[in-house]
């Protein structure tokens, strides 16, 4: 059985070029059913462009980061599932601390080692200090040139 989000991805494979209200109208649907059954209190579609030769993340115009650090770490944990490629599900290690406060972390879906999970860093608008899990999924495709 297919979930909701599995149905959108699809879609989101199936559409090449939407016109802006388009796509504003269906992360508005998306947020609102995030909002309605997960209870989630943030949602971003984070996109990956290269700056020279260094991939980047954003989040349309307001928000940009580094997939890594300087000395090669990842500069967060959206930053972490990028490189990664993989679906993660985070929490507190205590599964009570919320993520701005610990620096202990674990995948629910197990898909890494604890241990190599970074600190969390908050997207700008976000409502960080209140935030007890994050689910990042990335799409398996090549940043574009900016």
């Amino acid at each position: 059985m297919q979930t909701f989000g599995d149905h959108l991805y699809q879609f989101a494979k199936s559409v090449d070029i939407v016109p802006r209200d388009v796509y504003q109208d269906v992360l508005t649907f998306v947020e609102s059913r995030l909002h309605a059954d997960l209870k989630a209190s943030t949602f971003a579609v984070v996109n990956a462009k290269l700056r020279g030769m260094d991939p980047y993340l954003f989040v349309e115009d307001w928000w940009s980061e580094p997939v890594r650090n300087p000395d090669g770490t990842y500069e967060g944990q959206a930053a972490f599932a990028y490189g990664t490629g993989k679906p993660l599900w985070i929490v507190a290690a205590d599964h009570k601390s919320t993520l701005y406060a610990t620096a202990d972390y674990e995948d629910l879906l197990g898909n890494v080692e604890s241990s190599s999970i970074p600190k969390y860093v908050p997207i700008p608008r976000s409502k960080a200090q209140r935030l007890r899990s994050s689910f990042l999924r990335v799409s398996p495709r090549k940043p574009s040139a900016s």
